[in-house]
C-alpha cells in the first residue's frame, strides 16, 4: 500500500484493539476510497465481509440506505462477551447522537468521526514544513488520492529546511536554532530556501515577511517579533507605546508558537539569547518605558524586567508591606536573568533577608506587648522553638549575606528593617530589665550555669568528650546544636537528645544583640558513650 493507507489502518487497529467494534461516521465520504483499498473487490453493503486491516482479520460493513439492515446483519458477531472485531462504515451520513438506531454499538464499542486532512497532516509533516503544508491542505478540494499523490516519491522535493537544520524536532526547534546564529545561513541561501523560511515564520508565528529581504534583516525583525510579543503576552495589563510599531499576533495558536520559540532560544541557546534580548531591549529603548512594576508577569523575557521588579520589592520593604514582598520574591527567584547571573541572584536573595528580617522584627514587637512582667515568660518567649532568637538569627543571616556582595543592595529598604531590629531590641531590653528589677534579678525556672554539669552531665556515661563554646548567642548557639546530630550519625552507636538549659541573666546586652541573645543553649549528644556539649 502506501504511508497514508498504513497511517489510517494503524489508527484504526488500535481502536478496534480496545473497543472491538467502530462505528465510523465519513460525512464528507472522505475514506470511501481508503474503504475500498481494504474492501478490494467484494462489495459489502448489507452484508459483512472479512478484510485485513493493519495486518489483522476484521469484519466489515458498510451502510447503503438502511440501519435497520445493519443492525439485523451485525447482531450475530456483537452478541458474544468478545465480539471480533468489526468495521461499521457509514459513509454520507451525519450522526444522530440523540437518536441513533446504532446508539448502543455506539456506546459499546467506539464512535469514530475522523478528518483526512487532519490525520494526513500528522503524515505530512515529515515530509514538508507548515509553510509548505497549508497552501497544500487548505486547497479546495483535497482528496484521498491527492494526498496520496504528496506523499509519494514523484512529487517536487520535500522540505529543504528540514534536511538544512537536521537533528531539530519541530517548526519550533528550527526557528529557535535558525534566529539564535546565522550558522545555517550560506546553506539557505545556496539551497534557495529563503521563500520556504519566510512562509514557515508566517505560518506559525503569523509574522508576513518579504522573502526578498536579506537573511539578516529577516532575522533582526522576527527576533524583535517573538520577543515582543512574548513580553506582551506576560504583561498583566496595558502595553507600552514602543511596542504599537510590532504587529500582534492574531490567534492563541500564533501566541503559543511565539512563546515556544522564545523558551526554547532561552533553554537551548542561552548565551546567544541574552545577546539577542538586550539588542531588542535597546532597540525598543524598554528601560525608559513607563511600565509599572506590578504589569510584568513572568520577568524572563528582558533583562530590565528583573530590576524594575527587585527594585519594587525594595519600595514594599521600605513600606513595611514585608508579606506582598515575600510573596514577590518566591514567585521571581528562579528567572532566567537570575539563573544566568549569580549576583543578580544574590541581590535578590538580600532582598528576601530583608523582607523576612522586617517581618519578624514586627511580629516580636506585638508579641512583647502580651509577655507580661515576670522573666520567665521573657525567656520562654525568646527560647522557645519558633522564639523571639529568630529576630537574632534573621538579623546575622542578612548582615553576613551582604558582607559578601559585590553591591550593597538599594539603601533605603536596608536601612529601614536595619533600624526595625534596632527599635525591637531596644524595647526588648528595657522590657526584659524591667521584668528582671520587679522579680529581684531572678528568673525562676531557668537552669543556673553553676548547676549544668551536678545535675545533667555527672551521671551520664562515661567516658564523656565535652566541648565548651562560649561567647555565642542564643540563636547561634540553637544553630550549633541543631547541627550536632549530623556530625556525629556517622557512628552507629550514636544516638542524640538535646536539653536547652538556660543560665541567669549576665545583666549586659550587646548593642545589636539584645538582652536575651547571651543565653547559652546546652545540647547532650550521648551514646558514644557520650558527648557532651
Amino acid at each position: 500500500m502506501h504511508p497514508l493507507h498504513d497511517y489510517i489502518a494503524k489508527q484504526l487497529a488500535e481502536r478496534l484493539r480496545t473497543r472491538r467494534v467502530v462505528v465510523w461516521y465519513d460525512v464528507r465520504r472522505e475514506f470511501a476510497p481508503f474503504v475500498a483499498e481494504i474492501r478490494g473487490t467484494a462489495e459489502t453493503c448489507g452484508t459483512v465481509a472479512s478484510v485485513i486491516i493493519a495486518g489483522k482479520a476484521t469484519r466489515l460493513i458498510e451502510y447503503n440506505g438502511s440501519f435497520f439492515e445493519i443492525r439485523a446483519a451485525v447482531e450475530p458477531f456483537v452478541s458474544p462477551d468478545a465480539p471480533e472485531g468489526l468495521v461499521i462504515y457509514v459513509p454520507g451520513v451525519d450522526r444522530d447522537r440523540r437518536g441513533s438506531v446504532l446508539m448502543e454499538l455506539e456506546m459499546a464499542g467506539d464512535c469514530y468521526e475522523p478528518q483526512l486532512k487532519r490525520l494526513a497532516r500528522n503524515i505530512l509533516e515529515k515530509k514538508y514544513t507548515l509553510g509548505q503544508l497549508d497552501p497544500l491542505l487548505n486547497r479546495p478540494g483535497v482528496s484521498y488520492e491527492d494526498l496520496i499523490y504528496a506523499l509519494s516519491d514523484d512529487t517536487e522535493p520535500p522540505s529543504i529546511l528540514k534536511t538544512i537544520f537536521q537533528g531539530t524536532s519541530g517548526h519550533d526547534a528550527m526557528l529557535a536554532a535558525w534566529l539564535a546564529n546565522v550558522g545555517k545561513d550560506a546553506a539557505i541561501e545556496a539551497k534557495d530556501a529563503t521563500r520556504e523560511l519566510v512562509q514557515l515564520v508566517g505560518v506559525r508565528l503569523g509574522l508576513e515577511l518579504n522573502h526578498d529581504m536579506g537573511l539578516q534583516k529577516l532575522r533582526a525583525i522576527t527576533q524583535r517579533y517573538v520577543l515582543a510579543n512574548e513580553f506582551r503576552a506576560n504583561l498583566k495589563f496595558g502595553t507600552p507605546t514602543c511596542l504599537e510599531g510590532i504587529p500582534d499576533t492574531k490567534s492563541k495558536g500564533e501566541q503559543s508558537a511565539v512563546l515556544d520559540v522564545a523558551l526554547k532560544l532561552r533553554s537551548v541557546y542561552t548565551a546567544e539569547y541574552a545577546g539577542i534580548a538586550d539588542r531588542v531591549e535597546d532597540e525598543l529603548n524598554l528601560r525608559d518605558a513607563d511600565i509599572p512594576a506590578l504589569a510584568l508577569g513572568s520577568i524572563d523575557t528582558f533583562r530590565f524586567e528583573e530590576r524594575l521588579l527587585l527594585s519594587y520589592c525594595g519600595e514594599l520593604i521600605a513600606a513595611k508591606s514585608f508579606d506582598e514582598a515575600i510573596a514577590l520574591i518566591a514567585g521571581h527567584e528562579h528567572g532566567f536573568w537570575l539563573d544566568l547571573d549569580i549576583e543578580r541572584k544574590a541581590q535578590w536573595e538580600a532582598c528576601r533577608r530583608m523582607a523576612e528580617l522586617g517581618k519578624i522584627a514586627a511580629m516580636t514587637q506585638a508579641a512583647m506587648a502580651k509577655v507580661g512582667t515576670h522573666p520567665d515568660g521573657w525567656v520562654s518567649a525568646y527560647a522557645e522553638k519558633e522564639g523571639w532568637h529568630r529576630l537574632d538569627q534573621a538579623q546575622r543571616r542578612l548582615e553576613a549575606w551582604v558582607a559578601n556582595l559585590d553591591e550593597e543592595p538599594e539603601e533605603r529598604p536596608l536601612g529601614i528593617v536595619r533600624r526595625a531590629y534596632e527599635d525591637v531590641c531596644q524595647l526588648m531590653a528595657e522590657g526584659f530589665a524591667a521584668a528582671l528589677v520587679q522579680s529581684h534579678w531572678t528568673v525562676g525556672h531557668a537552669m543556673h550555669q553553676t548547676r549544668i554539669f551536678n545535675e545533667t552531665l555527672e551521671h551520664r556515661p562515661k567516658p564523656v568528650a565535652y566541648f565548651l563554646v562560649d561567647a555565642l548567642r542564643y540563636e547561634m548557639g540553637q544553630e550549633l546544636v541543631g547541627r550536632l546530630p549530623k556530625t556525629v550519625n556517622h557512628h552507629p552507636k550514636v544516638s542524640t537528645c538535646q536539653h536547652p538549659i538556660f543560665s541567669s541573666f549576665k545583666g549586659q546586652s550587646g548593642v545589636l544583640t539584645g538582652p536575651l541573645a547571651l543565653l547559652e543553649p546546652v545540647g547532650i549528644v550521648s551514646g558514644f558513650e557520650d558527648v557532651a556539649v
